[in-house]
């Protein structure tokens, strides 16, 4: 993976210190009375560290959450794990940090333009992310076997991640994110997608939330489509 370039690198430091400036959102916002995040903030959870190798515990556990007849991105606390990955060859899917050097004129033109409400999660996870996917459908190309994108949480820490999702016209796929973690650790799990859908796009996305009982989580999806494209959400927790 790459090193992030610079106009990734300074929105990352801009979504910092406006968090620095907001923090996470309070109930005294609308849209958030009814969300009290108070015990979250009374915490602090350090940044996860990259783990080269699971135990047999998390092993197992990793493999009661893979789906059988899909391609698979996994992210151990955060961060891109090929040697348990299986990804299409037919469409593009990159580290997100390399996309930003070598897809830039793709990447940087969506990077939070389908966000139209930011607030102080999204702005902890623009800060915060590792790592995270850019997926692109080309035009007129049909994902033959859903993609599953395995969030797994083996550290009390904090994992963040970033994915931006482009199908292009007439593209059609099926995503599926997975979050999950070992039971009794407390973790911070943070990922954000956004999703853009050229003319006649389809996709339909599946989430499945099966995080630790102590852990906290915070799951945003945002889309922008365009004329008759179709977008298509299920979530599970």
């Amino acid at each position: 993976m790459k090193t992030a370039t610079s106009w990734l690198n300074a929105l990352q430091q801009n979504a910092l210190a406006q968090f620095e400036q907001t923090g996470f959102p309070s109930q005294r916002l609308e849209d958030w009375r009814y969300t009290n995040v108070s015990s979250l903030v009374k915490k602090h959870f350090a940044r996860a560290t990259q783990t080269e190798q699971l135990t047999a515990d998390d092993k197992a556990r990793l493999q009661a959450f893979t789906l059988a007849n899909c391609y698979h991105g996994v992210f151990v606390d955060g961060f891109f794990h090929a040697a348990l990955s299986h990804l299409p060859k037919s469409i593009t899917v990159c580290a997100i940090n390399d996309a930003a050097q070598d897809h830039e004129a793709l990447l940087a033109p969506c990077f939070n333009q389908a966000i139209n409400a930011p607030h102080g999660f999204i702005d902890f996870t623009n800060a915060h992310f590792t790592d995270g996917f850019f997926i692109c459908v080309d035009e007129n190309t049909t994902l033959d076997k859903p993609l599953q994108i395995i969030h797994f949480a083996t550290q009390e820490a904090l994992s963040a991640s970033r994915h931006v999702m482009l199908l292009q016209k007439e593209a059609t796929a099926t995503l599926i994110e997975t979050f999950i973690g070992v039971d009794t650790q407390a973790y911070l799990s943070s990922s954000v997608l956004e999703v853009f859908l050229d003319e006649k796009a389809d996709l339909t996305l599946y989430k499945l939330q099966q995080d630790s009982p102590l852990a906290y989580h915070f799951g945003g999806v945002y889309v922008k489509q365009a004329n008759n494209a179709q977008f298509t959400h299920h979530s599970f927790a």
